[in-house]
């Protein structure tokens, strides 16, 4: 008997190790232990015979057939590129744009092809069955609109032609529908909110109207804009009288006499009053105080300049002077209530802009400057591309400086905001509107509320036929609250 003990305890310890050697490595659970002190002890009751898991979350990521089809192809959007690599595969070709910052992956596979921009990390344009799908300034959100715990998936994107759509894919069916807009101007914001128990759609964007409301019903997108936003802006009668735009809408009561700049002025003498004055239509949707309000705004503008406008793809340049503001509040059921009416001028006891060509400089780099000025690494850089590159343009980064290239001369400047750099004003990322205007005076295109101001240079240039041009450089700042948060320059030939 006295060996029994012995054998029973050698037993007892080889089955130990070998349940010890075969659990898995998660399972092993190590403690460090000091018997001096109590706080290191287990307590009984948390002692457990089932073995420890730990459960990793797996990465979700589209299917491959539905992101080669469309509307699946917009899936894409919030990916990474090695997240879109792993649903496509490596069956790609590669080709390298170096000049202008972006790479194409070819997937013949599915007559597909992705262009991701390498300088902002992100994809730029999806092209299907050779159709571009430009997603670069677009947007897409999911959410829950109709209540059946299915989110729907809300893009925005511009198409071949550069008009801005709105689509919506239904959660449960996968049925879409679409809403054509305007141009995105480089920037489109989608937001939900619920009001009333309806789920409004807010677009915003930096294009010409800016604003758009839909609502998802019956698997269908429609607008809730108030009816004849258009009229604030038709019945608006335009004069300019000496030194100031005469504002009158008689069934508004509204008679205003908004004083111009010099400048401004002179550009419109002698001409007819057709090619002088424009009035624009802007929106702008804003859910506060829990409800949803509207500001639609008539912008009067001046002509400053008869040269073609490549951003909105007019002949001439126009000022912002002055503007007329209908306020609405959402009811309900795409009813809305007017709130106020008012006219505004734009310069009245504010100065007007002062920057002069000389100040479209960030660092030692100014724009439309010879390349023969640059530093030798990137003349260096310069001589790698073909005659045929530097004439479409091409983009360099340095030191958080972003330099675009036309030709010889410096057609964009711009920075990122970690960059510490400053405009040769001292303009910066973070930076307070107020500052600004002290600066550089009232912008241009822009009133002090909104979310982007435009600076115009007026810059007299001879061409080779003996014959002069007057061509439109801009200093642009956009604003997130009160704070510059993006600064760029460009010259008339800039595209970037």
């Amino acid at each position: 008997m006295s060996g029994k003990p012995t054998v029973i305890l050698a037993v007892v310890a080889a089955c130990i190790m070998f349940i010890v050697c075969i659990m898995p490595e998660p399972a092993i659970h190590m403690v460090a232990s000091d018997n001096n002190n109590p706080v290191n002890k287990l307590p009984a009751d948390n002692i457990s015979a089932d073995p420890v898991s730990y459960v990793q979350d797996k990465e979700k990521l589209p299917e491959k057939d539905y992101v080669t089809s469309f509307p699946g192809i917009f899936d894409m959007m919030p990916l990474t590129l090695e997240q879109t690599l792993k649903v496509l595969g490596s069956d790609f070709r590669l080709y390298e744009n170096k000049s202008q910052g972006y790479d194409t992956y070819v997937f013949n596979k599915y007559n597909l092809s992705i262009e991701f921009d390498k300088i902002n990390r992100t994809a730029s344009t999806i092209w299907l069955d050779n159709i571009p799908y430009y997603i670069y300034s677009g947007a897409y959100i999911s959410r829950d609109l109709n209540g059946d715990g299915k989110p729907e998936k809300i893009v925005a994107y511009e198409d071949m032609n550069y008009n801005g759509q709105i689509m919506v894919v239904d959660g449960a069916s996968g049925q879409y529908s679409k809403a054509e807009i305007e141009y995105f101007g480089g920037k489109c914001e989608l937001e939900v909110i619920n009001q009333k128990n309806e789920n409004l759609i807010l677009v915003k964007t930096l294009g010409a109207r800016q604003g758009y409301v839909y609502k998802w019903d019956n698997e269908k997108l429609i607008s809730v804009l108030p009816d004849n936003l258009d009229s604030i802006k038709e019945e608006l009668r335009v004069s300019v009288e000496g030194d100031k735009v005469v504002l009158v809408n008689q069934s508004k009561n509204i008679l205003h006499f908004c004083p111009v700049p010099e400048r401004l002025v002179n550009s419109v003498k002698g001409r007819n009053s057709s090619d002088a004055v424009r009035i624009n239509l802007k929106i702008t949707p804003e859910g506060k105080d829990n409800s949803l309000a509207l500001k639609v705004r008539a912008i009067v503008q001046l002509k400053l300049s008869d040269n073609y406008n490549f951003i909105d793809g007019s002949y001439g340049t126009y000022c912002d002077v002055a503007q007329v503001i209908q306020e609405f509040k959402y009811e309900a059921s795409g009813k809305w209530q007017e709130i106020s009416v008012e006219g505004q001028p734009k310069y009245e006891g504010v100065q007007d802009s002062n920057v002069t060509i000389g100040d479209l400089s960030i660092d030692k780099f100014t724009l439309n400057d010879n390349t023969d000025k640059l530093d030798p690494s990137i003349k260096k850089e310069l001589e790698s591309y073909t005659s045929d590159e530097l004439n479409a343009g091409v983009l360099i980064k340095k030191d958080g400086l972003l330099i675009g290239i036309t030709k010889d001369r410096i057609t964009y400047l711009s920075y990122d905001a970690n960059s510490g750099l400053s405009t040769k004003k001292g303009i910066s990322i973070g930076d307070s509107r107020q500052k600004v205007i002290e600066t550089y005076g009232l912008p241009d295109g822009g009133f002090t509320e909104d979310r982007l101001w435009t600076y115009y240079i007026v810059r007299h240039e001879a061409a080779e036929d003996d014959l002069s041009s007057d061509l439109i450089d801009t200093l642009n700042l956009e604003f997130t609250g009160d704070e510059v948060s993006r600064i760029w320059m460009s010259t008339y030939v800039g595209d970037y």
